[in-house]
């Protein structure tokens, strides 16, 4: 071979090892730019679903007027079920300030799972009807499950000493110079010296005061436990509580109540000639009945606990207008030493005609607070009770036993003696004249003598 043919052969041989090193590189490149192309395309890609929000920005839903403290979301398991607090037992919590709430309160969840209460209206959706139609009824709730017992004692808090105390005996909260044997178990009665139910089961409170006096009775306790316990340990001791006659294990939460300081009523069901009637029960004092069977009925409310100051009239716009039908009734609350809260709007009271012949110490409130549904509505008519309060002196009004409103009367409550009023229980915005006058003497001669 020649050396120009070898010249050539070397420089083919070189172009064929450039080519072969160009194509070599040059897929390279390509095969590396398609696998991190790859590599990509697998990432997941950001999603339209926003990151989770902080706790302080998950309070939307909660109602204008709420503050910080109540709008706090609840936890897992309380959205659940509502927590349940046993009915045969109730904690009764050592007679502490109401933020105090007894241990394990707020960690019952698996509990609450397995012995569900009866569900809360939602008071959001509520019409003025269909909130009348709710206060209206005093039906116990259905029955509860039997719950686990394995999951039970893994929610229950340790035994503590108030628990202990609460498996105990129900203490007497009246003397026994001061209850009678009745047809369905004992009844309140004046003592002999003359001593009288509604002062000696009343509250403490400064009746020389000379502030505006504001009396809430916040009514349908006794159904629901966990709302119930919630009532009675949150709100102060001023605000009064009327329960359901109806309720299970009542004389244990009247005892309950008596222990953080809050006087207490029987809500006494009367007939309204309305809708409302069949939520009213079996025990409904009405005018289809004589007098003789509205007294058993009235007794068989009175005898389902002790340690009240007395009733609370619910609905009985029929039976309170007819008249003398009523007058028994009040009669026989007025020779037991009791006293009554008038719940109607009617203009004609016949409570209050009646109270100076009788002696009869009573109340008129002055309407719902949550007559329309929201927190917002509530804290208009709260205002407005302040108003009402300041020019007459002093107002009463109501409120039912719905979480969210026991939530807003706790916050409403710790600054409305900074307004310049006096938070009162219902014997302190009571109206008691002549005969009933000179009977309130009777008794602070009795106590006085007693003392000696």
């Amino acid at each position: 071979m020649t050396p120009s043919r070898k010249g050539v052969g070397a420089m083919l041989i070189a172009y064929v090892i450039l080519f072969t090193l160009i194509g070599a590189t040059v897929g390279v490149v390509l095969l590396g730019g398609d696998r991190s192309q790859a590599i990509v395309s697998l990432r997941p890609a950001p999603t339209a679903t926003p990151a989770s929000k902080p706790e302080a920005t998950r309070t939307t839903a909660t109602p204008v007027g709420t503050t910080a403290a109540t709008a706090q979301p609840p936890s897992k398991a309380s959205e659940a079920a509502p927590l349940k607090l046993p009915a045969a037992a109730p904690p009764p919590p050592p007679p502490v300030p109401a933020q105090s709430k007894p241990d394990g309160a707020t960690d019952s969840g698996a509990a609450a799972a397995t012995e569900p209460t009866p569900p809360q209206p939602d008071k959001q959706a509520e019409t003025p009807q269909a909130a009348a139609m709710t206060r209206a009824s005093l039906y116990p709730p259905p029955p509860p499950e039997k719950p686990d017992p394995t999951k039970v004692a893994a929610s229950a808090p340790p035994k503590s000493a108030p628990q202990v105390a609460a498996a105990s005996p129900i203490k007497a909260l009246m003397p026994p110079a001061m209850l009678e044997p009745g047809p369905h178990g004992p009844l309140p009665r004046i003592a002999p010296d003359g001593r009288l139910p509604w002062i000696v089961n009343n509250g403490r409170f400064d009746h020389g005061t000379r502030k505006p006096r504001i009396g809430i009775v916040l009514a349908g306790l006794g159904l629901n436990p966990q709302v119930t316990e919630d009532a009675i340990v949150q709100l102060p001791p001023e605000i009064t509580l009327a329960f359901v006659p109806y309720a299970p294990d009542l004389p244990r939460w009247v005892e309950l109540a008596r222990q953080f300081g809050h006087e207490v009523l029987l809500s006494l069901p009367l007939e309204s000639g309305s809708a409302a009637d069949p939520g009213l029960g079996p025990r409904m004092l009405s005018t289809q009945s004589s007098s003789a069977e509205n007294l058993d009925r009235l007794r068989w409310v009175l005898s389902r606990a002790s340690g009240y100051v007395g009733v609370l009239t619910w609905e009985g716009e029929k039976l309170m207008g007819s008249g003398q039908q009523i007058l028994p009734v009040l009669q026989e609350l007025a020779s037991r030493g009791l006293m009554v809260v008038d719940s109607r709007q009617a203009r004609s009271n016949v409570v209050q005609q009646q109270a100076d012949a009788l002696g009869l110490p009573f109340a008129k409130s002055r309407g719902f607070l949550d007559a329309e549904a929201g927190v917002a509505a509530l804290d208009r008519n709260l205002q407005q009770l302040e108003s009402l309060s300041q020019r007459a002196g002093f107002g009463v009004a109501m409120a039912v036993a719905f979480p969210d409103n026991v939530k807003r009367l706790v916050d409403w409550s710790r600054t409305v003696g900074q307004r310049g009023f006096a938070l009162a229980p219902i014997t302190g915005v009571s109206e008691c004249k002549d005969l009933c006058q000179r009977r309130v003497a009777r008794h602070g001669e009795a106590v006085s003598e007693a003392g000696r």
